[in-house]
């Protein structure tokens, strides 16, 4: 669909932001409000993706003079004043998300490092309200811990660990937290329930997610708090819908695969907005009055970073996908990705199961069940499966069963020639495969029987050619990569080098003929999967000479 707004419309919306700013470079709600630290970093962040950098460099210099000496701000602030006097820890976390964004989009490593003694204090001030759990209480004296407020630190804390690589400083004590906080939001009874659509979406921005997780969690809350041509609902059970919030779960969709439905979603919105580029906090729309009466700096704010995350208005539009952060998010592995003996089985029908026993090929009884049960974890609706190696096609039966049932589409590649061991004179040459006009091997015919016989025609296409050809036009992300072709060292670090990289985030790399010992087989395959792990793939599931790596 069309962008709702134009570029102009955006910059118009930033704009209105900055005459609500005061002289001191503090960001009220609205002209006459009141200032918290948290919406007054989400404001400048929308100035910086919208280029108003000045501007948002002077947010930025009004939080460091205000900070207090233990690193904290005051939870709420009027006139410059200081009115609510108690350190909320996610308010005083999120300066480290602002100073990275503003790092990813200006890439200025002065202005890291002027902001770098006021988020290195900040942190250095959160940390100790982590419980024991790995949960962050909201406040110090109070037991409680929130579930937003969580994620929000959570993610806080992986920017301030790429801010520290920025100065070439070291701060072990911060990963170690946002990996205990991360593995913390996995377990919903450490938190105090809300009905708050927030503790639905926020989750999402806080650490990785395994897509089959991410697309669970979105459906899950989708129905309660998604309304169609609205937003999304604050809370439950009201009939109110918010602006910020409805950004927010933009960004989370936009950062975990859902592009689409972020895009309708932020279209649904924009009956908040005003002509003069500011946007209404939210609208009750059972009586469709606007409620309340006013217009925030940290709603508008949170428009232009969805609009960012959608269509790519600065460097920083990936902020909340991970950008940046690198090896970070192996670091902090999202404790709620299934391990492998949660994958679950999927059958292959017995008509398929016949098909695939009679087809020519190398692949095990468990290995096949082993490969249907990964990349249905990870395939979507829409979505496509590359298969490196096609062969006679009985690997092809079994995933593309697995795209038919998923509404996804299998492309399996192969040059039919035969690898280097299936030629004359080798231990896995078969005399049956070659054509005799020729005089070479051709398993195109039987693959293409194999597939007409499954009735998987409609969803497996097959690609004639080499890995290296259609891998350097290749362009569509992609859910899963099945590499399973040429076994020699140049072959099988070609097919890495070509296809690893289209992997989307979240998707699954799986290698087959994975052999560590020598004496067992080849080492080429076991070589590219331990590239594939230096490379920040996580290994999830081990099955025989099968491995799948997610990214």
């Amino acid at each position: 669909m069309n962008p709702p707004l134009t570029p102009a419309q955006v910059l118009h919306t930033a704009a209105w932001i900055a005459t609500q700013q005061e002289e001191s470079g503090a960001i009220p709600w609205h002209v006459g409000g009141h200032l918290d630290p948290w919406d007054h970093v989400q404001a400048a962040m929308g100035l910086s993706a919208a280029g108003f950098h000045a501007q948002a460099e002077r947010a930025y210099a009004w939080s460091a003079s205000a900070q207090l000496p233990d690193g904290s701000w005051a939870a709420k602030y009027v006139d410059g004043e200081a009115v609510d006097h108690y350190l909320d820890a996610n308010f005083t976390a999120y300066i480290a998300t602002g100073v990275w964004h503003h790092w990813l989009v200006t890439g200025s490593s002065e202005f890291v490092e002027e902001l770098w003694s006021t988020v290195d204090a900040a942190i250095d001030a959160v940390l100790p309200l982590q419980r024991a759990d790995g949960a962050f209480v909201w406040t110090p004296g109070e037991p409680d811990a929130l579930v937003t407020g969580n994620a929000s630190i959570a993610f806080s804390l992986r920017c301030a660990v790429g801010l520290s690589d920025v100065v070439g400083e070291s701060r072990p004590e911060w990963e170690a937290a946002a990996e205990r906080v991360a593995a913390a939001l996995a377990d919903p009874s450490l938190f105090e329930p809300k009905p708050h659509s927030m503790d639905w979406y926020y989750p999402l921005l806080g650490a990785p997610w395994s897509q089959v997780d991410a697309d669970r969690r979105i459906e899950q809350g989708w129905d309660t708090f998604v309304v169609p041509g609205r937003g999304v609902r604050c809370v439950t059970p009201n009939t109110w819908v918010t602006g910020a919030e409805t950004c927010e779960l933009v960004l989370a969709l936009a950062a975990n695969g859902r592009p689409d439905e972020a895009a309708q979603v932020f279209a649904d919105m924009q009956h908040l907005r005003e002509a003069d580029g500011s946007y209404w906090t939210g609208l009750e729309y059972a009586s469709e009055q606007r409620w309340p009466d006013e217009r925030t700096t940290w709603t508008a704010g949170s428009v232009i970073l969805a609009y960012d995350a959608l269509y790519g208005i600065s460097e920083g539009s990936n902020l909340f996908a991970g950008a940046g952060l690198g090896v970070r998010d192996a670091v902090l592995a999202w404790s709620a990705y299934p391990p492998p003996q949660e994958i679950a089985p999927v059958p292959l029908p017995p008509a398929l199961a016949e098909v695939a026993a009679r087809t020519k090929g190398f692949l095990p009884d468990d290995e096949a069940d082993a490969l249907r049960a990964v990349v249905a974890a990870h395939v979507r609706p829409g979505g496509t499966v590359v298969e490196i190696g096609t062969y006679c096609g009985k690997s092809a039966i079994h995933l593309g069963h697995v795209v038919r049932e998923a509404g996804a589409t299998l492309v399996t590649l192969d040059h039919h020639r035969g690898s280097e061991e299936q030629q004359v004179g080798w231990e896995y040459h078969d005399a049956e495969l070659v054509d005799p006009r020729v005089g070479a091997m051709d398993t195109l015919p039987f693959a293409r029987q194999a597939l007409f016989e499954a009735g998987l025609e409609e969803v497996v296409v097959p690609v004639v050619g080499r890995s290296t050809t259609i891998s350097a036009f290749w362009a569509t992300p992609l859910d899963a990569v099945f590499i399973d072709g040429g076994h020699t060292e140049e072959a099988a670090q070609n097919d890495y080098d070509g296809w690893a990289g289209h992997v989307r985030e979240g998707g699954v790399l799986v290698i087959h003929d994975v052999f560590p010992d020598p004496a067992d087989g080849g080492q080429a395959p076991f070589h590219i999967y331990e590239r594939a792990l230096a490379d920040g793939f996580t290994e999830i599931l081990h099955v025989g000479s099968l491995r799948a790596l997610r990214r």
